[in-house]
């Protein structure tokens, strides 16, 4: 089993869940925006899901470059192994 095919697909799939998720925050968003006048906690809510937004494009990025290291090489194993776990806490 090659264990960089394997890294590879799944930093593909969270990369889709990823996706998945942003979607489903700019819906979140768009009604917030749209209902404005009737929302109670407007600047929180739109404060939230933005950061959530720019978070999940920055792991959105790290997932780009975690796909594109070879952890069969020992440096960019270790850079993976550290920018996985950096992927896990921006989650």
């Amino acid at each position: 089993m090659d264990m960089n095919m394997y890294a590879t697909r799944k930093t593909i799939a969270q990369g889709i869940m990823d996706l998945g998720l942003m979607c489903a925050n700019a819906s979140q968003l768009k009604y917030v925006l749209i209902n404005a006048n009737q929302h109670r906690y407007f600047q929180v809510t739109v404060s939230l899901i933005v950061i959530s937004i720019l978070m999940q494009i920055i792991v959105g990025i790290m997932f780009i470059a975690l796909g594109r290291l070879n952890i069969n090489y020992g440096h960019d194993r270790r850079r993976a192994d550290m920018m996985n776990n950096a992927s896990v806490i921006g989650k």
